[in-house]
């Protein structure tokens, strides 16, 4: 006698009345018909509520479906790349543009859904931990961003993503991210010391890399090596009859390098009792380009190269970058590389070369975004204290551009206002700051 199927001894009933998902069953004993369902999912309404949050890419919203689903105890049931998803969601953009409250906020719902998820026992990926060393870098947090490196290194050897497979190993964006979480962080020369356990690692630098090592070599005044760094990575090859020539050139007259005009004055070799600023590190961390195939410069190298020379007030040197090398490795200028010369023409008080850039922005058909104008309204505001010119500025921005001025802004204006006894102007600014910070608020 064949025996029946024992899913055809499963009450009608049971299948009918069920509220969950799942369909697959798993036996409890050999001798029993009762079954369970082998996973539970979440509330599908409240599952597509976050998964729509993110879709939209709207945070607030991500929150409140995330938090819905913690009061109703569904994050246990929560697929891992829900978790992954949501906390991925939280980030900062633009810091220019975050207070301090809006900053604490972003940073409490992110560390919610961090510890959370790894309640719910969901292991954070690889990707996570770079997305949480990427906050904190932008926070300037330099201690939480080595918290988390030392714990993304402790779960190197053993521990397994459940939702990525491989190991947990750091890969060249969870070093990239923690170079800049140092330039962020006012510690650029850390810089180096990630590129040597980079290349101890075995991982090959990328563009981003060299172009953060030449940011790190301009913050620490050290423009020569940033430009060397340049001419190594970026620089035309030469074939072995030139570099004969040039060194037989040698004993008769120094061969002008491509950026004489440049580094006239910045870049000339250092007295042999004074090395490079950092020795032997910066030696070291440098020298793996040397043998590598050259490859082209972005925006964002000239951005380092010209913050560079910017630093050390070298702005003839800003201008050959922007002028001639920029267009003479066929890169056209975007939004970066036009805040870069407002920036340092503001900063070295030349507001007319300043305004000439920004009109070759303009004619670029790039739009100008909030931080072109807080260069300009920081040189009029706090430079040239002309607070009427720099609220000019503010509405400008606002009514041809529809860009919303950044609370640091008003508080400039205020306190520039009351130094001159207008009050009736100090007032009438707080009220439409209080009103921008708490359209801010509900957002």
């Amino acid at each position: 006698m064949l025996r029946r199927p024992v899913t055809m001894l499963l009450p009608r009933a049971r299948i009918l009345t069920t509220r969950t998902i799942p369909v697959r069953y798993a036996h409890l004993t050999t001798t029993s018909h009762h079954y369970r369902p082998l996973k539970i999912t979440a509330n599908p309404k409240m599952t597509r509520s976050l998964r729509d949050a993110v879709r939209k890419h709207n945070a607030g919203a991500v929150w409140t479906a995330y938090h819905a689903l913690h009061e109703n105890n569904q994050l246990d049931k929560l697929p891992a790349e829900y978790h992954s998803m949501a906390l991925q969601s939280f980030r900062i953009k633009k810091l220019v543009a975050y207070g301090p409250e809006e900053m604490e906020i972003i940073k409490e719902r992110l560390l919610f859904i961090w510890q959370h998820m790894q309640q719910a026992g969901y292991k954070p990926d690889v990707r996570d931990y770079n997305h949480i060393i990427d906050f904190f870098g932008r926070a300037g947090d330099w201690d939480a961003c080595n918290k988390y490196w030392k714990e993304l290194e402790s779960k190197s050897v053993s521990a397994s993503s459940t939702l990525w497979s491989g190991e947990l190993t750091p890969n060249v964006y969870s070093y990239n991210l923690m170079m800049r979480a140092a330039i962020m962080t006012q510690q650029p020369e850390q810089v180096f010391v990630i590129v040597n356990k980079m290349k101890s690692a075995g991982i090959q630098p990328n563009g981003f890399t060299i172009d953060t090592m030449i940011e790190a070599h301009g913050r620490l005044g050290n423009v020569r090596g940033a430009d060397r760094l340049f001419q190594e990575r970026y620089g035309p090859k030469e074939s072995t009859q030139k570099k004969a020539e040039a060194a037989a050139a040698v004993a008769q007259q120094p061969k002008k390098s491509r950026f004489a005009s440049l580094l006239q004055s910045y870049s000339a070799p250092p007295p042999a009792e004074n090395p490079d600023l950092l020795g032997t590190l910066i030696h070291d961390s440098t020298a793996l380009d040397t043998t590598k195939q050259k490859q082209r410069p972005s925006t964002h190298t000239f951005v380092a190269l010209m913050d560079a020379h910017g630093r050390k007030g070298n702005l003839r040197g800003v201008e050959y970058i922007y002028n001639t090398m920029v267009p003479g490795y066929n890169v056209k200028p975007d939004l970066e590389i036009y805040n870069s010369m407002i920036r340092w023409y503001c900063e070295h008080r030349n507001a007319d070369k300043a305004r000439r850039v920004f009109f070759d922005l303009e004619r670029s058909g790039l739009k100008p975004n909030v931080v072109t104008f807080n260069y300009l309204f920081r040189h009029e505001a706090l430079r040239e204290r002309n607070p009427r010119t720099a609220e000019t500025l503010l509405d400008f921005m606002t009514n041809m551009y529809d860009l919303r001025p950044l609370q640091s802004m008003y508080r400039a204006l205020i306190k520039s206002y009351n130094k001159r006894n207008q009050e009736e102007d100090a007032d009438r600014l707080f009220r439409e700051y209080t009103a921008s910070k708490q359209s801010s608020s509900q957002r």
